[in-house]
C-alpha cells in the first residue's frame, strides 16, 4: 500500500474542463515536479493523458529512468476495453515499467455488456499475467458495484481486479459504503476522492461536492483498514474533484493548496496502517 497522486489529482491543470478552454494537459514529466514537491508521494498514475500514445521508445526509456531516479512507481489509464486498446497500453505500462493498467468499461458497443466484457477480458489478461502488469477496472456512473464483483470473479485472474472510486456510483444511487462492501475484497487499486453532501440553498435537495482528504465525509481510515482485513493492499491514489473558483487561475490555486493537505493526510494514514501490519 502506497500513497500516490494522478493526473486527476489535478483535473483542472488536465485541461478540457467546461469554464476553463485555455487550460492544456499538464505535461507528463510536471507530474514528476509535483511528485516532489509533496512529501509522501511514492507512485504517479498518468490517466486519460494524450501524451500516452505520443511517447516514442526514447520518451518512455527517459520517463522511466526519471521514476527510478526519484523512487517513483508509475501506472497508466485509458478507457475501453477492446483488445487493441488494452494490447497498446499494455505495451505503453512494460514501456514505462508501470504495474498497472486502469481501465472503464465502454458506455456502448463491444464489452459495454458484461458477457461481452468477461470475454474480451479472458482474451488479453494472460499477456498481462505473462508481464505481471494489473488490469484495474474502475466503477463508474452505470456499473452497479454487485456487476462489477461477478465479473472480476467469473473472470478469475490473479492482475485483474477493481480500481475503487469512493465518489463514481453516487451516479447510479450506490454510496461508498455499499461499493466498500461489494468490492473492498477484489480492488487492486484504490482512487481517494472525499467529498461532501449538503443540502442546497432552498432545502429541496442535496449537492455532492469535492473535499480535501481527510475533511470531507469519507472515513479513509476505515477503508484503508477494510481493505487489509481483506488482504488486499491497493495503492491509495488521490483524485480531487476541485470546485470552479470564477476564473482558472483561481481554480488552479485551490486544486494545489488541496493537494498540498490531502496527500499529507493519505501519506499519514497509510503509514499508520503499514506500521500495524
Amino acid at each position: 500500500m502506497r500513497t500516490g497522486i494522478s493526473t486527476y489529482t489535478f483535473p483542472w491543470r488536465m485541461g478540457g474542463r467546461a469554464f476553463a478552454p485555455e487550460s492544456t494537459p499538464i505535461p507528463i514529466p510536471s507530474l514528476f515536479e509535483r511528485a516532489k514537491a509533496l512529501p509522501g508521494v511514492e507512485v504517479i498514475q498518468i490517466c486519460d493523458h494524450p501524451g500516452l500514445d505520443a511517447l516514442s521508445e526514447t520518451d518512455s526509456a527517459n520517463l522511466r529512468a526519471l521514476a527510478e531516479k526519484k523512487g517513483l512507481a508509475l501506472q497508466i489509464g485509458t478507457r475501453g476495453i477492446d483488445s487493441e486498446r488494452l494490447t497498446r497500453h499494455l505495451a505503453i505500462a512494460a514501456d514505462l515499467g508501470a504495474g498497472l493498467v486502469r481501465t472503464i468499461l465502454p458506455m456502448s458497443g463491444p464489452g459495454s455488456d458484461y458477457g461481452g466484457a468477461a470475454r474480451l477480458f479472458r482474451e488479453i489478461l494472460p499477456d498481462y499475467e505473462r508481464k505481471n502488469i494489473h488490469l484495474s477496472l474502475e466503477n463508474h456512473d452505470k456499473n452497479p458495484a454487485a456487476a462489477l464483483r461477478r465479473l472480476v470473479e467469473d473472470v478469475a485472474s490473479p492482475v485483474f481486479g477493481i480500481c475503487l472510486d469512493t465518489v463514481n456510483s453516487y451516479g447510479i444511487g450506490e454510496d461508498s459504503r455499499r461499493i466498500l462492501d461489494a468490492l473492498a475484497p477484489v480492488t487492486n487499486c484504490f482512487h481517494a476522492k472525499d467529498y461532501r453532501i449538503g443540502r442546497i440553498d432552498c432545502g429541496l435537495g442535496f449537492v455532492l461536492t469535492g473535499a480535501p482528504a481527510g475533511e470531507g465525509m469519507l472515513n479513509i481510515p476505515d477503508i484503508l483498514e477494510r481493505f487489509d482485513r481483506a488482504g488486499r493492499r491497493p495503492d491509495v491514489i488521490l483524485e480531487q474533484w476541485t470546485p470552479w473558483r470564477g476564473s482558472l487561475a483561481a481554480t488552479l490555486v485551490l486544486e494545489e493548496e488541496w493537494a498540498v493537505k490531502s496527500v499529507a493526510y493519505l501519506a499519514g494514514v497509510v503509514r499508520k496502517v503499514r506500521t500495524k501490519s
